[in-house]
């Protein structure tokens, strides 16, 4: 496929207004992809006639002479030179008059709407088409660099474009023709990209607004604050007009605003450094670590951005950071140290863990002899070690013991990672929960003893989650309900709110309560989805759609997957938890060839990372997906390595939530260990044991069958509905139901009042049916879908 070809979807808005307005503004700076909306409008509606024209044209009205009768037109109108339009809008009013009333003028400015268009803004007659609606979201960015078959980071390419279209469509074509591989941070620096920013969108503005955007361009985030700490003059008018042609844009979750990330890229040093360091003191000051970061980048100065690095090192990991020049002495300072090590177990780089691993001993006394503080030090030295892969938890919490005093607290500076539990998050603490009483004891009091508060509740979360997935006792007390989640602030960290939320997850089951355990997903969910942070609004998104698959809400469901693509991607994209949710999803909708896919990626990922409670579930998964497969000699022996990975910690709630497949697997599993196993038998007794740990491993296998036979009947089986459905290209329920009357014969015209719903969006129903199935008329894509199976 070309890249001119490869396209994101960006009409929805203009295809509502045209039924209510005459004409349509589009507004906004070259390269937002205005034209290709326009296109696609175009390609949506074969029945309309199009009509090129100049302004002088509508205003003269000749260009009415063009129209084309019994059809409706659309006046496309070419923005005049230097976009000098009338200062009178007499011509327009007479067009408008004189226009058949089902023809339509579709008219674009450079972000500033003329003062003569105002009045008919104002009266109704024109709508305005804002900048912010033709950029592409994170989920559009991450699915054009998909169908273009890009190699560069979705986040990268996000983070330094703000989704403005152009930008991204020519860092691909410059990526396709060079021979090494780049990345997007290098792509942004090279000519062509500044260049190109230069001349056709920042070349346009008035002085003054050039002048404002350079000086401005180094603060990723402004709000009033300091706005007033930066400069005497605010600057109130100048801003507007740049927010209004897209040059600026506004955040009103934080109530901040910045220079369109993408014209960052071709701007010239201009801010002063000590504006620079004011600012990045006040961002440090809010914790906005990674504006202090990017602002540091701005500056150029390797040494001051080191010196943020070490200031912030304990926030950073999951930034989006640069440590070019990192290498070598820096290694010496153990802040950097953590950086580069974090770094590479988050990619899961055995050997420079390796490498590094050897130099921890040396560095640490090297560090406290030139004169680091000791305990800072040791703590680095334990959080190093708490997700070293090669350490048990147990010889960790020995390693806590040993290296610190009673009353010495350290802090843990991630426990979640890009995980939502905390239970296995950058370490699978399902150890200190399924030994016996008193060491468990034991271990909740050193815990407690020598780590930080920040770090108790997480604990608590952790305790909590494996009591559910085993079971315990401590859960059925609580009964199951949001009074055995503990209270937290609603200021707390988003990684406390996100646990919560996870939790809150797991236990809405078919119980008494399950309304207000939705009400309270929903709530975090609203608030979790304005954090900032990547890894947060990802995991949010998958976490609630998976709360949507549990209460059977298809149409959400659906929409996830049509906003990712339904694709695999790697730690530049998707979390490992959304992936692993998108396996979840997948089998609940019968798609186990996805599933299959992604497992691929998650079963090693979570081995190495020995993260038994979503190793054991990942196998298990994997099974189901080998039993549809029709392999079900493999199946149970995938059965059988998932519970031997789930043995020593008990896990029983990760094997219930897969309704009758998973329970019908698990079945056909005893029988055949039955048949295999002649000790099985003897070993069974009938004990109440009153925990899964006290029990021989035959009665614990068949108290998960019982329980996954008892929890089918709440998981709905949606295969028959929809096993075909993403085998196309992911048709929506929606698009399903317009192929339904499609096939009856339906016109467009009764389809809409059938479903309820406006003709153009009808319109663009069919125009993503006709693209999805790869189809041209209603006849070729009924009968595509009856050769599929979908009809």
């Amino acid at each position: 496929m070309g890249l001119r070809k490869v396209t994101i979807d960006k009409t929805a808005c203009i295809e509502e207004m045209l039924p209510d307005y005459l004409a349509v503004c589009l507004s906004g700076m070259p390269g937002m992809g205005r034209k290709t909306a326009v296109r696609m409008l175009l390609d949506k509606h074969p029945e309309v006639n199009a009509v090129f024209c100049s302004v002088e044209e509508i205003e003269d009205g000749s260009a009415v002479n063009r129209r084309e009768a019994h059809k409706t037109n659309w006046y496309l109108v070419r923005k005049p030179e230097g976009c000098c339009y009338p200062e009178s809008n007499d011509g327009f009013w007479n067009f408008v008059r004189r226009m058949p009333k089902e023809d339509r003028i579709l008219v674009a400015v450079d972000g500033l709407i003329p003062e003569s268009f105002l009045e008919l803004v104002w009266s109704g007659v024109m709508a305005v088409v804002i900048p912010e609606t033709f950029w592409f979201t994170e989920a559009e960015t991450y699915r054009y660099l998909k169908e273009c078959r890009s190699e560069l980071r979705y986040r990268e390419v996000y983070y330094l474009t703000g989704g403005w279209a152009g930008c991204i469509a020519m860092m691909v074509r410059l990526e396709k023709q060079l021979t090494d591989r780049w990345t997007a941070w290098e792509l942004s620096s090279r000519y062509e990209i500044r260049k190109y920013i230069q001349s056709q969108i920042l070349d346009i503005l008035p002085e003054d607004e050039l002048r404002m955007l350079r000086e401005r361009s180094a603060f990723p985030s402004l709000n009033e604050e300091l706005v007033s700490i930066l400069w005497e003059n605010p600057g109130k008018d100048l801003e507007e007009r740049l927010f209004v042609r897209g040059a600026m844009v506004y955040s009103p979750e934080n109530n901040s605003w910045n220079v369109q990330p993408a014209l960052r890229m071709a701007m010239d040093e201009y801010t002063s450094p000590e504006l620079c360091m004011k600012a990045i003191a006040w961002y440090e000051e809010k914790g906005q670590i990674q504006d202090a970061l990017t602002c540091c980048w701005y500056l150029h100065d390797y040494r001051k951005y080191t010196e943020c690095l070490i200031r912030n090192y304990d926030k950073i990991p999951f930034l989006h950071y640069e440590r070019a020049g990192s290498a070598g002495g820096d290694r010496n300072i153990p802040e950097l140290f953590y950086l580069d090590w974090m770094e590479r177990f988050l990619h899961q780089d055995a050997g420079g863990m390796e490498e590094l691993r050897a130099q921890i001993t040396e560095l640490a006394r090297a560090a406290v002899e030139a004169g680091a503080d000791r305990e800072r030090v040791s703590e680095i030295c334990l959080n190093i070690a708490y997700t070293d892969p090669k350490l048990s938890t147990s010889e960790w919490m020995e390693l806590l013991r040993e290296k610190t005093e009673p009353g010495q607290r350290i802090r843990l500076y991630f426990m979640l990672g890009e995980s939502v539990s905390y239970l296995s998050g950058l370490r699978d603490l399902s150890e200190l929960f399924s030994c016996g009483k008193s060491e468990r004891a034991e271990y909740r009091r050193l815990w407690e003893e020598r780590l930080s508060s920040v770090n108790q509740i997480p604990y608590h979360l952790a305790e909590l989650e494996y009591e559910f997935q085993t079971d315990g006792a401590m859960v059925k007390r609580g009964g199951r309900r949001l009074e055995v989640l503990p209270e937290i602030h609603r200021d707390a960290p988003w990684q406390v709110r996100l646990g919560m939320m996870y939790l809150a997850y797991l236990i809405a089951d078919e119980k008494d309560g399950n309304e207000n355990v939705r009400k309270y997903i929903r709530e975090l969910a609203d608030t979790l989805e304005k954090e900032e942070n990547p890894v947060c609004r990802w995991n949010v998104r998958a976490l609630y759609y998976l709360a949507e698959a549990k209460w059977g809400e298809k149409e959400g469901l659906m929409k996830w997957i049509r906003e990712t693509g339904g694709d695999i991607e790697n730690e530049s994209g998707k979390t490992r938890f959304y992936m692993a949710a998108e396996v979840k999803i997948n089998l609940y909708l019968g798609n186990y060839a996805r599933a299959g896919d992604i497992l691929q990626l998650l079963v090693p990922y979570f081995e190495n990372g020995h993260s038994w409670r979503w190793l054991s579930e990942s196998l298990f998964q994997r099974a189901i997906v080998e039993k549809e497969k029709g392999e079900t000699g493999q199946a149970l022996k995938t059965v059988a390595e998932s519970l031997a990975a789930a043995n020593p910690y008990r896990y029983v709630r990760i094997y219930t939530g897969y309704g009758r497949r998973g329970a019908e697997l698990l079945e056909e599993y005893r029988k055949w260990i039955e048949k295999t196993e002649t000790s099985y038998h003897q070993s069974k007794k009938k004990y109440k044991y009153g925990s899964v740990l006290r029990m021989p491993v035959p009665d614990w296998v068949d108290y998960i069958v019982r329980k996954a036979g008892r929890q089918k009947k709440y998981y709905l089986d949606l295969q028959e509905e929809q096993q075909n459905i993403y085998r196309v290209e992911k048709l929506t329920v929606t698009e399903q139901m317009v192929l339904q009357y499609l096939e009856k014969g339906y016109s467009n015209a009764r389809i809409s009042e059938t479903m309820n719903i406006k003709l153009p969006t009808v319109k663009t129903h069919i125009y993503n049916i006709y693209k999805k199935l790869g189809v041209t008329t209603r006849i070729q894509a009924v009968q595509k879908v009856r050769e599929l199976g979908l009809l």
